[in-house]
């Protein structure tokens, strides 16, 4: 979730509290640092009220929804539900530009990180993985024309959301597209099929990531003994927006007071 500084912080909570609590602390205006924004900071977990009636969610179906098992689908969708039951409508968006969001990361992310590891990789390469050393390799393949067009998707992206977050509170959607896939797997099953596994595992979280906005992960259920997450997503700087919508649900209990069944998480 992205508060004070114009890139992500990854959150890992056992609570919404947890995260709201966590999230006070290491927000805040940094000068030392170039990328950071001078934003107010804000008491988050006064924010937590569970109050939604009047809010609006955001459904795109077109992407977040589009090549999505099944299972997780189910979930995803009994959990919007039960957000109407609290008071929240839901309202159909379409974001065009999402369609070219993969290729706008994979340029973007990629030229960033061999960048970044370009004096390191030429030095002692072997210290990188093996499926590390292929994406850097891979990133010095595209052009600058390449990276400057995925920047003009990018901006693309930051106006569809920009006019979505206009008429929507949150955006919501599944994390992944598939339930969890095994340690060393390098695919996942979506609706009986095989498929790629990077590519589907950063596919529905890579828009807020790549435009900068916040976005929060909470279980929605269980599939298959493993949890399916559902993904949150607010405008810049609204990150108390999308905790007190995660507060609310997960005082619903979405699990059940179950807990994963480890033993299917296989190790190969």
């Amino acid at each position: 979730m992205d508060s004070g500084v114009a890139r992500s912080t990854l959150l890992m909570t056992k609570t919404v509290e947890d995260a709201a609590l966590l999230l006070e602390y290491i927000t805040g205006y940094d000068p030392k640092d170039a990328t950071s924004i001078d934003a107010p900071r804000k008491s988050y977990l006064s924010y937590l009220t569970g109050e939604l009636k009047g809010k609006v969610i955001g459904i795109e179906e077109d992407f977040f929804f589009n090549n999505v098992d099944a299972e997780v689908k189910v979930l995803v969708i009994e959990a919007i539900k039960q957000f109407e039951s609290m008071g929240a409508r839901v309202e159909v968006i379409k974001m065009p530009s999402l369609k070219y969001s993969e290729y706008a990361e994979f340029l973007t992310f990629m030229g960033e990180s061999a960048l970044i590891h370009k004096d390191n990789f030429q030095i002692r390469p072997k210290d990188f993985g093996e499926d590390v050393q292929f994406m850097l390799k891979l990133a010095n393949v595209a052009s600058a024309v390449d990276y400057l067009q995925a920047q003009q998707v990018r901006k693309m992206m930051a106006k569809d959301f920009d006019n979505a977050f206009k008429k929507v509170d949150v955006i919501i959607s599944p994390t992944l597209p598939s339930i969890a896939p095994s340690i060393g797997e390098d695919s996942v099953v979506i609706n009986n099929q095989k498929q790629p596994l990077t590519d589907n595992m950063i596919r529905l979280t890579s828009p807020t990531n790549l435009v900068g906005l916040p976005a929060i992960s909470i279980p929605c259920g269980l599939s298959h003994g493993l949890p399916v997450g559902l993904q949150i997503m607010g405008p810049a700087f609204k990150e108390e927006e999308i905790l007190n919508f995660a507060y609310a649900f997960e005082k619903t209990n979405p699990l059940s007071r179950m807990k994963p069944i480890l033993d299917e998480i296989l190790i190969k």
